[in-house]
């Protein structure tokens, strides 16, 4: 069926977009590789060593705990690896969240949390950080799973009272988590090492503009003096943002489908720049390799050898 459903989408043209769900995205299936442009909650994984250069942490892979090596598939117990084979085709954006800016956005006051993590171990990355902070003896932290909230507490309600929010990798980089968290005017922490934003075209994820915390996996222990650190105005300035991020990715809104017509033409455009740099490398390759041809010289002949006769 799959196969029969990407070759039905590829005979329509190129100009044909296919919205794909897949945790994997286009490696969930060899037919999706095929396609022309796609739609995903799933990109290369090689993001954040592009954009987080003055770290080595994201420049060479760090063994923190998951194994050395990267794997292309969903297992959740090495880091995940997506090629960047369609870097220029894709875009990349949030899935949808059962919650609304709306109805669960918080303003800053009465956050007594630091941070918070409200979920399964269902990774290798979250295992590590339950074992690290599930029974922390700080009262403005609170890691745990569904059955460890108090009566009277729920998922929401801890999103509410945090400062921070922690998104680690699940089975892959991109988690439903992350807008839950802008939802409630929870400033995230992407805690990942392959890591992909939404409409990276369009917003500057790197910039320190946008409301958002990056920490290494290998630094989970240091989680609390990491955010500690930080000063207090720079979660102030952040808090507020959250609101409009969250109304920018959530698919209800309008200006989601605006932005992801904008992410296109701006994929159009990176793609028909790199086709023109790789024919002038072309050109230039061809005339250097002719220029070269040109202007070597023949190898003289050898001298004859002592007592030879000189031909007249």
């Amino acid at each position: 069926f799959i196969e029969a459903w990407a070759g039905e989408v590829r005979s329509l043209g190129p100009r044909v977009l296919a919205v794909l769900t897949f945790e994997m995205g286009r490696l969930a299936s060899p037919a999706f590789q095929r396609l022309a442009h796609v739609i995903s909650y799933t990109g290369p994984s090689n993001w954040l060593r592009e954009n987080m250069r003055e770290s080595r942490n994201w420049q060479e892979h760090v063994d923190f705990g998951c194994g050395q090596g990267r794997q292309s598939r969903a297992s959740g117990t090495h880091s995940f690896e997506y090629p960047s084979t369609w870097a220029n085709d894709d875009v990349q954006v949030t899935p949808p969240s059962p919650y609304n800016y709306l109805t669960d956005w918080m303003v800053a006051e009465g956050r007594d949390l630091l941070f918070a993590f409200i979920g399964s171990p269902t990774s290798c990355l979250r295992r590590l950080l339950s074992e690290a902070w599930r029974d922390s003896p700080f009262p403005d932290v609170r890691v745990g799973s569904q059955r460890s909230l108090k009566p009277g507490e729920t998922y929401s309600n801890i999103l509410q009272r945090s400062k921070y929010c922690l998104v680690p990798d699940g089975h892959v980089p991109w988690s439903y988590r992350f807008l839950d968290v802008i939802h409630h005017g929870c400033v995230p922490v992407i805690i990942s090492d392959s890591w992909h934003p939404p409409f990276h075209r369009l917003l500057k994820w790197a910039s320190g503009d946008v409301p958002l915390v990056f920490v290494h996996p290998r630094d989970i222990h240091g989680l609390r003096n990491i955010l500690l650190s930080r000063a207090m105005q720079d979660w102030e300035m952040m808090q507020p943002l959250t609101r409009i991020m969250a109304a920018a990715l959530d698919p209800r809104s309008g200006l989601y489908y605006e932005m992801i017509v904008a992410e296109l033409m701006l994929a159009k455009k990176a793609k028909e720049e790199a086709s023109l740099q790789q024919t002038q490398r072309q050109h230039f390759e061809r005339k250097f390799a002719r220029g070269v041809a040109r202007w070597t010289v023949a190898p003289a002949a050898p001298p004859p050898p002592p007592g030879a006769s000189s031909p007249v």
